[in-house]
């Protein structure tokens, strides 16, 4: 994983992350790197990270026994994309789509105002 991403691996760094996105920009992908679509998407989330590292703050969250429970989807499911702003606004991506996910990013720093 690239050094621009963020690991969630439990619930403190879950909730650490879900935090500080009141105060900053936060994209949380969540994946299974077992799934082809997951080991497809992943350099491309990985990309879109380092473009955009620096405005807004990319994670992933690996579905393991760690943090399956703090999940509501199901692995079939997967990949899901959760984009997290100050105030009501966010997002729920179900799509292994960059460029789904760009225009969201793009909406969710305007928004900002990065």
């Amino acid at each position: 994983m690239s050094s621009s991403v963020t690991q969630i691996t439990n619930r403190q760094s879950h909730d650490a992350v879900v935090d500080a996105s009141a105060t900053t920009p936060t994209i949380i992908y969540v994946s299974n790197s077992a799934l082809p679509i997951c080991q497809t998407f992943t350099p491309q989330y990985e990309a879109l990270a380092a473009k955009h590292g620096g405005a807004a703050k990319f994670t992933q969250m690996e579905i393991t026994s760690d943090t399956s429970d703090m999940f509501k989807f199901g692995p079939n499911q997967l990949p899901v994309l959760v984009l997290l702003s100050r105030g009501p606004w966010s997002r729920t991506l179900m799509s292994p789509s960059v460029e789904v996910l760009e225009k969201g990013v793009e909406e969710m720093l305007a928004r900002e105002g990065k």
